[in-house]
C-alpha cells in the first residue's frame, strides 16, 4: 500500500499598518505562514514600507484562482 504524506501551508498575503499606544506605527507583512513586523515607525515610514510590496487586492477579470476564489461564473 502506497502512503502519501501531504503538508499544507497557509497561502495568505496581507500587509497592514497598525497604530501603537505610544504614537508610533507598526508595519506588518504576512506571506504564507511567515509574519514580519516592523515597529516604531512614523506613519510616513510605515506607508513608504507598504508601497514597496504588492497590493493584496485583486479585482476584475484577472483575479487569480485560489482556494478563496476557485473560478468565475461564465
Amino acid at each position: 500500500m502506497l502512503v502519501i504524506t501531504v503538508e499544507y501551508k497557509a497561502v495568505a498575503y496581507d500587509r497592514s499598518i497598525t497604530p501603537q499606544p505610544d504614537g508610533t506605527y507598526s508595519f506588518v507583512l504576512r506571506v504564507g505562514d511567515e509574519i514580519s513586523t516592523f515597529h516604531d515607525k512614523s506613519l510616513k515610514e510605515a506607508q513608504d514600507m507598504m508601497e514597496m510590496f504588492e497590493s493584496e487586492v485583486f479585482e476584475g477579470p484577472e483575479v487569480p484562482w485560489s482556494v478563496f476564489y476557485p473560478g468565475s461564473e461564465e
